[in-house]
């Protein structure tokens, strides 16, 4: 569960709370041997209320207690006193959730700040800006966040307050990373990095905080070093490595002898390795050796910090983490499938997820448990060991095995935290148990029949709305959508529909509201993702188009009620889901806006939506209202202002549409005969389930006049096919669909929209008033010399006998610097980029390459979000010579984060490999077709793969080709 680390700063005899940092592990948890487990004292005194006072009553988890101290004494004193008072009542009340009150605490802070003469101002103000850049983030302000601690680095500098300010400035590199600033967050970490390094040992625990902290954002931003000069007047370069720098943090907490420092960090080191494994686990292509190097250093680091240091909260929290981490079920995924790895390396996993070994950590655990202060973390710390017998509970029951503990066991763990965080009056806290404990019920139903079952059902679903109500009582939007998503699985489970699915609603709401603040980093972000928020949208779809008759069972179907709102909102959710799995891809909410698809059709368009469940293939088909009479003529689907919209479905098993896929996938970019045979079968069935699913209509319509969709496309006169692809189908280009004649590309121009905004675009102007950046590397730079590409003058020859106005950049003109140059210099229609390049499913293995150097996609906002490029977006962006991974159905999600990232309409990029040699008459042929009058470039795309499908007929040539963006 984030929480907030706490820390406690003197100013002579004056005491400001502040927050380190808003990570998403674990807060430090606090031992109190001569405490009784559960009892909390949170008596306010009865006279001399003091800061010190409200300090204790902070530190025991008593926010209440605390802030009513800190009302009193927020009007006792000299202004400065009263700054500091008010500034802690406002971190005080962020804690509670109290938003409102935490903004009039700080506005009132900034007040007295401003009307004081006190020598500690500067301080104060800096330690005030820091609270406040807290309360922006948590208020899902991030470009304010990241101003209020740019100003407190300032003023820290100002003070002579190094380590501070490179504090401050960590933070401030954390709200740019949600906003997707990568280039910017790289800048502050370089200069954090030079400061500290300069920074004495001497300087203490301070330095020491902030290497943890720089450490940990740099591999939460994807990065596992940093490059900085060795000094000022030195071009040599110096790599500090996450090791590094946790390494120098530990030996400045031992020179200390500082256990909670050396702890922390070595329990961040655990934790970085814990993140590469799953990184590791994460690619199309496994690296097993790697991925096994990893989990061994994941478990060895834990062992260290459990068994070595004598400073037991860290040693709780380290068990804790370890067995979350042995819990996952996709390590065991990962060890069934993993090759090469020798029988000592298999043994050594095996052992290590054996249940004894669970069994032991449980154990250990669970005494530790029983000698903690009672306080919010020690709320926490039981909720998270729960939350891992719960995982295990799961694992068990999938696996038809015997129960790993008795689920009395996890609700006495539950009630234990419940009594606390009711003892403390703590909304937050007591969600996430009433929560957990739904869903620990929720689980038994499952394993129960007859009125046993019902009973839990009930109690689960009265625990999860009694979550959900304490969790919207503080505007807990992070944890608000979890409890909104538990509460529409046990309804569906209980048969409410209608229930189910208000309550997917509300989760599907409350996460359009939370876009950044989901960016934060967990460890396992990319399955957390798999795991708990792409559900929500999927599930919620699932309900919005119910089987029909027929699905249900082999009886006659007679047509499901779907009505124009559901399938709108289907719609809605299906384009929702394409901007978070693009925001889940950069790490960051770096889809500023989004124009819904229907509003830029335009008559001879259609909007398809292809949407995989488990034993069906449904179709949501968009079509201007221009079409208005022809639909009416021939369904009866309901009309919108904008567009109308119609459902088809096919019988069909998921398992068996992903088969087609991959095995359409794995022939296509192969000229055997044999291949193209296998492909063609694959690709005919496929475009049968798809292009012949039927349509669903109301009851009243009889089933006979039911048409296909392929019927619906052509009584559309529709002529370009927009894709709203869901997950799987991104792999293959929709083009090589076929229907046992011809393929879909030689009856549609084809785009594809996967949830960049969608900007009103006109067609490209013809000769000369088409200008064109043609770039391209021959001869790449190391260590990429194996990606030579002939052809690449040739192709750039033709583009500048095109017509357009083209300026070129070849070899060793094509730097960085240059091209940087050319794009502020000029307003450029088109930029061509004939060189190298890759598209994965992660943003740091998705780049292009210059003539000197890699530039990922990370930096294309830089480089292309320049003045000219704002007043003037860049509309189309080729990239002739890039590919994707091969395998990656992600992958197509880097070909959207560069048009995003680059500013650029639309972008155009092969899905494999492509023949350099056909990279020359494809570009011939698209800037030929371009030049026609009112050709939009989906129609110069497709008349170039038809012309280059003249002279090499495997679709290896001329299919890999797909444009995202816009079409016109």
């Amino acid at each position: 569960m984030a929480m907030a680390n706490l820390r406690y700063v003197l100013i002579g005899c004056l005491i400001l709370w502040l927050t380190l940092g808003t990570g998403r592990t674990a807060a430090q948890i606090t031992v109190n041997g001569n405490s009784e487990q559960g009892v909390i004292n949170c008596t306010i005194p009865d006279r001399d209320l003091s800061l010190s006072q409200a300090q204790t009553l902070y530190e025991s988890g008593c926010y209440n207690a605390a802030a009513t101290v800190l009302e009193t004494v927020s009007q006792q004193g000299d202004s400065i006193n009263q700054a500091i008072a008010l500034s802690n009542l406002s971190l005080t009340q962020q804690q509670l959730g109290n938003w409102q009150l935490a903004t009039d605490a700080l506005k009132m802070a900034f007040e007295r700040i401003e009307v004081s003469n006190a020598d500690h101002q500067a301080a104060i103000q800096a330690q005030a800006l820091d609270v406040q850049g807290q309360l922006q983030l948590a208020r899902g302000q991030a470009a304010a966040a990241a101003t209020s601690w740019e100003q407190a680095a300032q003023l820290y500098t100002q003070l002579d307050q190094p380590n501070r300010a490179a504090l401050s400035q960590i933070k401030q590199a954390r709200s740019l990373q949600t906003l997707g600033l990568f280039q910017q967050v790289k800048v502050i970490l370089v200069d954090v990095a030079k400061s500290l390094r300069e920074q004495p040992t001497s300087d203490g625990s301070e330095k020491a905080i902030a290497l943890r902290q720089l450490a940990d954002v740099l591999w939460m931003t994807g990065a596992s070093e940093i490059s900085l000069h060795k000094s000022d007047s030195s071009n040599e370069q110096q790599t500090r490595s996450v090791q590094s720098l946790l390494k120098e943090s530990l030996n400045i907490g031992r020179e200390l002898n500082r256990t909670d420092i050396t702890a922390a960090a070595t329990l961040s080191l655990g934790n970085f390795y814990r993140h590469q494994f799953f990184k590791d686990i994460s690619q199309p292509t496994i690296d097993h050796q790697k991925a096994y190097k990893n989990f061994s250093n994941t478990l060895f680091i834990y062992d260290q910090v459990i068994n070595e240091t004598s400073n037991r909260p860290s040693a709780l929290q380290a068990l804790l983490n370890q067995l979350s981490f042995k819990v996952n079920a996709d390590i065991r995924d990962w060890l069934s499938e993993a090759k090469g790895l020798s029988t000592d390396q298999q043994r050594e996993l095996q052992t290590a997820l054996e249940p004894t070994a669970l069994q032991a950590s449980y154990d250990t655990a669970k005494t530790q448990l029983s000698i903690l202060r009672p306080g919010r973390q020690t709320v926490y710390a039981h909720v998270n060991l729960a939350e891992s017998l719960l995982k295990w509970q799961q694992m068990k029951w999938q696996q038809n095995q015997p129960l790993a503990i008795d689920g009395t066991e996890i609700l006495a763990l539950l009630k234990t935290a419940e009594a606390q965080a009711r003892q403390l009056d703590d909304k937050r806290a007591l969600s996430s148990v009433l929560g957990h404990q739904g869903q620990l019920y929720g689980l038994y139903s499952k394993d129960s029949q007859g009125p046993w079952q019902n009973a839990y059902l009930e109690t689960a679903t009265i625990l999860t709305r009694q979550a959900l109500s304490q969790a919207q009582a503080i505007g807990a939007r992070d944890i608000s959508y979890q409890w909104q998503h538990q509460l529409g699985r046990l309804l569906t489970a209980q048969g409410d529909r209608d229930g189910a699915i208000a309550a997917y609603k509300g989760a599907f709401d409350t996460l359009q509201t939370l876009r950044s603040d989901l960016i934060a980093v967990n460890s396992d972000q990319r399955f957390y993702f798999r795991d708990n928020i792409e559900p929500i949208y999927r599930e919620l779809v699932a309900l919005l188009l119910p089987p029909t008759r027929s699905q249900q069972s082999k009886a006659n179907a007679d047509g499901v009620q779907t009505s124009q709102q559901d399938l709108d909102l289907v719609r809605k959710v299906m384009d929702a889901l394409q901007v978070a799995e693009l925001e889940n891809f950069f790490q960051a909410a770096c889809v500023d806006t989004t124009t819904e698809l229907g509003k830029t059709l335009q008559p001879g368009d259609a909007g398809i939506y292809p949407i995989l469940l488990d034993h069906r293939l449904e179709v949501v088909l968009q079509l201007p209202m221009v079409d208005k009479t022809v639909q009416q003529a021939n369904t009866t689907s309901e009309l919108t202002e904008d567009y109308t919209l119609q459902r088809f479905s096919s019988n069909v098993e998921k398992a068996d549409i992903e088969q087609l896929l991959s095995q359409i996938r794995r022939n296509l970019d192969s000229s055997n005969p044999g291949a193209v045979r296998q492909f063609e079968r694959a690709s005919e069935r496929l475009y049968t389930y798809l292009f012949e699913a039927t349509e669903i209509g109301p009851q009243t319509k009889p089933q006979t006049l039911a048409i296909a969709l392929e019927n619906a496309l052509a009584n559309s006169s529709s002529k370009t096919l927009v894709f709203v692809l869901d997950g799987p189908f991104r792999a293959i280009p929709l083009g090589t669909l076929y229907d046992g004649e011809n393929y879909l590309l030689e009856k549609y121009a084809i785009a594809l929209n996967l949830g960049i905004e969608v900007r009103e675009s006109t067609t490209l102007p013809n000769g000369a008033d088409l200008k064109v950046l043609a770039a391209g590397v021959r001869n790449p730079p190391i260590p990429f010399e194996d990606y030579v590409l002939p052809n690449v003058t040739a192709e750039l020859e033709k583009i500048q006998t095109s017509g357009a106005s083209v300026k070129l950049l070849q070899e060793e003109d094509f730097t960085r610097e240059t091209f940087n140059q050319q794009l502020n210099d000029a307003n450029y229609q088109i930029v061509h980029l004939a060189t190298h390049g890759q598209f994965a499913s992660n943003r740091e293995d998705t780049y292009i390459l210059a003539d000197d150097e890699r530039l990922p996609v990370d930096e294309l906002n830089a480089l292309f979000r320049n003045t000219q490029a704002i007043q003037n977006p860049i509309e189309l962006i080729i990239f002739s010579a890039c590919r994707t991974a091969t395998g990656d159905n992600r992958a197509v999600l880097g070909l959207a984060g560069a048009t995003v990232q680059s500013g650029a309409r639309s972008a155009i990029a092969a899905l494999w490999s492509v023949d350099d040699a056909a990279s020359v008459p494809f570009a011939e042929a698209f800037y030929q077709h371009l030049e026609q009058p009112d050709t939009s470039r989906a129609v110069a795309l497709q008349q170039a793969q038809l012309t280059l499908k003249e002279e090499y007929t495997t679709p290896r040539y001329w299919a890999p080709y797909v444009l995202v963006g816009s079409w016109r």
